[in-house]
Formats: C-alpha cells, structure tokens, sequence
C-alpha cells in the first residue's frame, strides 16, 4: 500500500512533520492566514506536495500512523543511549553555550533540554541544524502534547493562553529568524497549537481537533496523574495533589536565602474535615490568600521539613483557587496501603543503625528515638540511660552526637580489645618482616589463617597482587611442562 501511493519523496516529507496542515491542505479556509502554513515557511500554492482529494489525504493520514509508531519508537530508544547521553548531548550544549536558543537565558546541564528540529528523528542528522538547547519551560510550551507547557500558558483559561501563546510564539519566531542559517527548519513548525491563536480557530475543522485534542489530552493526564487528596491521607514525596481546605492561620511575610537567590515566604494552615498541613506560599503567591479564605491547591506537592508535612504550589503550573465555584472531577485517591500501626523498619541518617517503630502517621522517621533525644539536649545536660552490653544503668555529662551506648566499664574493655588487636598486628607484621611463613606466625601467635590473611593483605597492599601473579605464574609453567612431555 505504501508503494503504490507513496514515492520515496512524499514519505519523507510525510515524516518530517514540517507541516502540520498536510496532507488535508483543503480544510483551511484561508490558507495566507494560517499560521500552522505560515510556521512551516512554505508556501502552500507552491508546495509540490499540495493534496486537495479527502479520499486521498484520508489514505495518506492511514499510512503517516503506522509509520509514525516505529520512528517515534526508535527516536525514544535513541534517547537512552549512551552515545546520545555521553557524546552527543554534551556537544549541543557547548555548541550553544549552554544557553536557550529563544530567550538566550543560561541554563545548567542538568536541567538542559536538546530539541529535535524534525520531530522523532531520532539519530538521522545529529549537528546542530536538526539539535538545539532549550530551557525546560521553552521545551515544554513548544510541544502541546506536554501538559507541562499547557499550564505555563495557563490552561485550563483559554483566554489566558491565547495571549501567552501569542507572546512567546513571537519570541519563537525572532529565534528563527536569528538562527535561519543553521536551522533545517523554523522552530515554530512544530507548534501544532498555534491553531488557537487564529481567528478562523471555529470555523477551520483543523483547528476544531487541535482544541479537541489538546483538551483531552489534559483532561486524561490530569486523571492519571492528579491525586485529590483529603489532608490525612497526604504523604512525603506526593506530586500532583489536588487539596482543599479553610486557611485558619497566615503568618508574617519573612526573606529567606533559597538556591535560587533570596525570596519572601509565608506559612500558612491549611484545614479540612481530616486534619491540618503547613501552606508554604512564596514570592507572588503570599498576597492571593488570607486567614478565612477557603482554597482549593492544584498541582502541589508535599516535603517534610523538621518532622513535619508542608505543602508547596508549583510557581509555574500549579494554581492556588480561592473560593472555588466548582468541584473538581477528579476522585478522592485512596492510599494503596494504611501503615498506621505498622511496624516500620529504617535506618538513622546520623548514627547509621537500623532501628524499627510503630508508624502513626505523618512523615517516616529519619533518625532513630537516641539521635532524636541527642538534638533535643544540651550541651552539659547531664543524661542517664542504660548500657547495651551488661544492661546497668549510668549517667554522664553530655556533649554532642548521638547519646552513648555503653558505660565506662564496657567502653574500657571494648578499649583494650582493640589495644590487644593493635599490639597482634604490629607483632604480624615484625614478624612477616623478617621473613617467617604465614602458617608459623598464625601457629606462634593462635590466630586464625584467615584473620591473619586479612591483616596481611591490609598491611602490605602488595602481597594479594603478588600472590596473585605468582600463582599464575606457576600455573603457566605448569601447563608448558606437561604440554613439553
């Protein structure tokens, strides 16, 4: 079938993406108007690969699916390749020193994004007129299949995003124009939903899908992705939660040093039927609410910060709604497993031990109850506690660190344990000096081969690669005698 309706010329172009419109060329109504035409920077009279039969676009549209399934497979397969990873990226960045193409801001190599010109190409043209860097915000509202991009142009207000869309389609437009003679194509040939900044965006059936399509698009992935969260059910690390409750307390403004410079920050409690959370608001977001406002957080996320939950808003997606009107569609999300009255096993992050607790809620615990008791003392705190070893109670003056474990009279015997070990190894190794055999030392001083070994090995780093090529070398030999006889 794709023989006999396609040369090797219209499937290329029919892969390159570079217009939207194709191959239904006939739907728009004024084709100088619009834009997705005008982005591809051809000229749609003169395109030699102009289709005006609907039977014939229809078949095309067919065959441009099944296609598009295999290079968008390899184009991702590509992306998690270390040659892309090790070799290419890291040149594309330094070619645009480390900055976006569009706005010409500096952007880190982390947080770095490189755009394929062509879409889903994968590693057929990896030089810089198929490859730019851009920042994650320009990625983002370049392609209206990432929700991302959507909310930074300020979904779900249509209104809202023709203007933004408008503005950086603009921006766009000057980078092209900027970089004309190395790009394949214009950075903006890929904006599919430039069809909602048109005026003909009602009557054109093309832009009647793109609106279609893109809401879709945002409502599934706000099903998958968004969790409406009642406050008792929010836990450490949760994205895309969706919580609504009463603002009962609102603190002070105050200036906090961030890695991102210094902001203003305000916390606030948020309240509903199941319990509080702290509000973080920064920046901008602290004059949108006030103590008695009822609100509804979308897009937010949850860190524990000194052993309690907060709850943060995105800045450039995620929305603070005060005195919603609507219910959100979205249903309550149930947690996949209640761990209240659980045992939880974990590991201190200061002394390093794993210890276990009964979880009742709120954030997991970090340190265990000796180094959360250590953070609450003073220094010169006089502490009393029991010895791990012999169980006798004992008290002394504390310092710092985690509390002790042991008491003066198990500490001075684990003290000369470890003399004794010291004064055996300095014996070893006189010994091994002077050229004794390691079985003689082990018989001579009671130790065991392989502890003996190990301190061997610890004290003459050398000793296990001799050992290793001497062996070898005998086996060598070896095997040349019994190939000679």
């Amino acid at each position: 079938m794709k023989d006999k309706l396609l040369t090797d010329s219209q499937i290329k172009f029919l892969m390159s993406m570079r217009c939207w419109v194709h191959p239904f060329c006939y739907v728009p109504p004024s084709p100088k108007e619009c834009y997705l035409i005008t982005a591809s920077g051809l000229k749609c009279q003169e395109c030699p690969f102009r289709i005006t039969d609907e039977n014939k676009a229809k078949e095309y549209r067919i065959i441009y699916e099944r296609l598009i399934i295999e290079r968008e497979k390899k184009h991702y397969e590509f992306l998690k390749s270390k040659h892309w990873k090790k070799d290419v990226r890291p040149k594309i960045l330094q070619y645009d020193e480390y900055r976006c193409l569009i706005y010409g801001e500096e952007v880190s190599p982390k947080d770095a994004h490189i755009h394929h010109i062509i879409d889903f190409s994968g590693d057929e043209d990896l030089s810089p007129k198929n490859l730019a860097t851009l920042c994650t915000k320009c990625h983002a509202k370049l392609h209206p299949v990432f929700p991302g991009g959507m909310w930074a142009l300020g979904w779900p207000d249509l209104e809202k995003v023709k203007i933004e869309l408008k503005n950086f389609y603009e921006k766009v437009r000057e980078a092209s124009i900027k970089n004309k003679g190395r790009l394949k194509a214009p950075l903006e040939h890929i904006m599919m939903h430039l069809c909602l900044i048109c005026q003909h965006l009602e009557e054109c059936d093309i832009g009647r899908f793109t609106l279609n399509d893109i809401s879709a698009n945002m409502k599934g992935f706000e099903l998958l992705t968004q969790k409406r969260c009642y406050i008792a059910d929010l836990r450490e690390g949760l994205k895309h939660v969706i919580v609504e409750g009463s603002i009962t307390d609102m603190g002070a403004p105050k200036i906090v040093e961030t890695k991102y410079g210094l902001t203003q920050l305000a916390v606030a409690t948020l309240k509903d039927q199941t319990g509080e959370i702290t509000l973080n608001l920064w920046g901008d977001q602290i004059g949108k609410v006030k103590a008695g406002d009822r609100v509804r957080i979308e897009e937010g996320y949850i860190v524990a910060y000194e052993g309690r939950l907060t709850l943060n808003v995105p800045k450039n997606w995620g929305a603070i709604i005060v005195n919603p009107t609507n219910t959100p569609s979205t249903p309550y999300w149930k947690p996949s497993g209640n761990w209240k009255g659980k045992k939880m096993i974990a590991t201190c992050s200061m002394c390093g031990r794993e210890f276990t607790y009964v979880y009742l809620g709120g954030p997991i615990k970090k340190r265990c109850e000796r180094c959360c008791k250590s953070r609450e003392i003073k220094k010169g705190t006089t502490v009393k506690t029991t010895c791990l070893r012999c169980g006798s109670n004992f008290s002394y003056e504390y310092s710092k660190g985690p509390l002790r474990e042991y008491c003066d009279v198990c500490r001075k015997i684990a003290a000369k344990k470890s003399n004794k070990e010291e004064i055996l190894k300095q014996q070893v190794k006189e010994m091994y000096l002077k050229g004794i055999r390691p079985y003689k030392i082990a018989e001579n001083l009671g130790i065991k081969r392989n502890t003996l070994n190990y301190w061997l090995n610890n004290l003459f780093p050398d000793r296990e690669k001799w050992k290793r090529s001497n062996s070898l070398s005998r086996r060598i030999n070896k095997i040349n005698e019994i190939e000679a006889t």
